[in-house]
């Protein structure tokens, strides 16, 4: 009964012209039956067993992890019931159609792709387009679904929506991928597929020239079902301790091939960055107003918005112990900025736009000063009191801390190529990389072109490691030879990822590399040593008459010692 499960893979695998170690397997039942030798069929049935089980588990882990991301857009939508009227009905989103108009307000996702009919507001899309900023939208622009509305109202007519949208297209290639990874064998798999139809050769040969029980013991010189075993448990063995480390592997193949990447492509929004900004600076452009008090203006407008930028700018008002007015909410007015009434004076917080739209003067002086924060990679946030300008504040992208260490690491343990790739324009990029001291990088990509930045480094000979956390990340994930991501970074970042760094942050990240390279020198040093009882009992059997029994004790001992070596790295690497 066992033995059907090898018997049905030979017969499949000779269907297609190959002969696999399921061969020598099916080989050892069919003559230990025929001999009466009940025991040599009870072991191969144990390990068998075994070593597919845990070859399977070390592979497929990740198998489970993806979860689909349509699933957050929304099911139902408002949508207008006849052109130009302000008469708004529920609907269900899959009744929608081309040209249909439906409204979006504030804190709610975006469920299609379309664009922008009326309104204005800001939309958080950088999950989608890796900007480092929410964008302001108006009439016109593009939106995408699966993106956030953080202020504002919209009305948008529906380009695409469904399975047509660009999230659900995102979606679609990361089914159509997900076993890619888990479909690769392990080396331990191979090589006894490699060794399977010499070993049947040797094995029928010796039955020839000595006897049908000589067979049986070159045929059970076969280890590999042990070095699937030794595979499997050493693989899972250093992702525990990976784990202690924080550091979530989810198959065992992604680790094997960690240790042949030679080019890791970084994404830069909140990956080499923090997710909120920082206030770098406060300008006064108007001599009556002094750094706090514009901040502090800032802050009262500001507090009720949940975005990256109106959090960092609280923040810097909370740090300088500034104390914040409280705005009614009937006094806001949200769109491409915000304008509160505080103690009887109109605020306006928003961008150069917003102002120009809002008739406040700006100088020539904020054009220089936008040309400077846009060199350096920084956005500028303006501030105005009753039709004149206050001054600015300067944000800026927060680069981790360990961003530049880790860059060190790599390139002393070799890593041959480091480069970025961003949604952001080109200054931002270009100083990250400079800051970083990172000579390659690639700016304003779309999310499909950056899985064809990946594929163009691999045409070129190289194996890539993508480090990146948001959805706009994730077919390069797939694409990538192994693929990292952070805790705390997008949900479908973290299921598409081989490898989570559990604390949210890059520290672990050339531990990592320390694991893999240690892991492959045990690897093979251990699928050398079994492949000892091949030449020892092939041997054994001509020159001494081994039998069954010596073989089985010969082999399992060269096993054991090499189980013995599999699980001494965590005391070798001190976790």
């Amino acid at each position: 009964y066992n033995g059907l499960i090898p018997l049905r893979r030979t017969e499949q695998q000779l269907r297609e012209k190959r002969i696999q170690h399921d061969a020598v397997v099916s080989s050892i039942y069919i003559l230990s039956l025929w001999n009466n030798n009940y025991i040599p069929v009870a072991i191969a049935g144990v390990f068998y067993h075994l070593s597919r089980r845990l070859a399977h588990k070390a592979q497929t882990q990740s198998e489970n992890n993806l979860l689909s991301i349509v699933d957050d857009i929304p099911s139902k939508v408002w949508i207008q019931k006849t052109p130009n009227s302000n008469l708004e009905v529920e609907i269900d989103i899959a009744l929608l159609k081309a040209k249909d108009i439906i409204t979006v307000s504030t804190g709610n996702m975006i469920p299609i792709d379309g664009y922008i009919q009326s309104g204005e507001g800001i939309v958080d899309q950088r999950s989608l387009t890796g900007e480092s900023q929410p964008s302001e939208k108006s009439v016109g622009d593009s939106v995408f679904a699966g993106s956030l509305l953080v202020a504002g109202k919209l009305w948008i007519e529906v380009d695409k929506a469904g399975s047509e949208t660009t999230v659900a297209k995102i979606n679609h290639v990361l089914t159509q991928t997900v076993h890619f990874k888990t479909q690769n064998q392990l080396k331990s798999e191979q090589l006894a597929n490699k060794i399977a139809l010499p070993l049947l050769v040797i094995a029928a040969g010796t039955g020839v020239i000595l006897n049908p029980s000589s067979m049986l013991v070159v045929l059970n010189s076969t280890v590999g079902s042990l070095v699937n075993v030794i595979g499997s448990v050493g693989t899972l063995r250093y992702l525990n301790i990976a784990s202690k480390l924080g550091v979530l592997i989810k198959d065992g193949h992604s680790l094997e091939t960690l240790n042949e990447i030679d080019t890791v492509l970084f994404d830069k929004t909140g990956t080499l960055t923090e997710e909120e900004p920082e206030v770098f600076n406060i300008i006064s452009l108007d001599d009556r107003y002094d750094q706090d008090l514009i901040l502090e203006y800032a802050a009262a407008a500001e507090q009720k918005l949940s975005h990256p930028i109106a959090r960092a700018i609280v923040k810097a008002a909370k740090k300088a112990d500034l104390s914040l007015s409280v705005i009614d909410d009937a006094n806001y007015k949200l769109g491409r900025g915000i304008r509160v009434i505080i103690e009887g004076n109109t605020i306006l917080v928003g961008s150069n736009h917003f102002m120009e739209s809002e008739k406040i003067s700006l100088t020539d002086m904020v054009g220089t000063l936008l040309s400077n924060a846009k060199t350096a990679g920084r956005s500028m946030i303006f501030v105005a009191k009753n039709g004149q300008l206050m001054g600015a504040i300067e944000l800026q992208s927060q680069l981790r801390p360990e961003a530049k260490k880790i860059v060190q690491k790599l390139r002393q343990q070799k890593i041959k190529h480091i480069a970025i790739v961003s949604g952001d324009n080109k200054e931002p990029v270009e100083y990250m990389a400079k800051l970083l001291d990172i000579d390659l990088f690639f700016y304003e990509v779309l999310p499909e072109e950056k899985a064809q930045i990946v594929e163009q480094l691999q045409q070129e000979g190289k194996k890539v490691c993508f480090v990146g956390d948001g959805i706009n990340d994730t077919i390069a994930m797939k694409q990538a030879d192994v693929s990292i991501s952070l805790k705390g970074a997008s949900t479908i970042a973290t299921d598409a990822a081989q490898i989570v760094m559990m604390d949210g942050t890059l520290s672990k990240l050339s531990e990592i590399f320390t694991i893999a390279k240690t892991m492959d020198s045990n690897l093979k040093s251990n699928l050398d040593l079994m492949l000892l009882p091949v030449g020892i009992n092939i041997a054994g059997v001509y020159l001494f008459g081994f039998g069954i029994v010596t073989a089985i004790i010969i082999k399992n001992l060269v096993f054991f010692i090499g189980l013995g070596k599999t699980v001494m790295p965590s005391k070798k690497m001190q976790v």
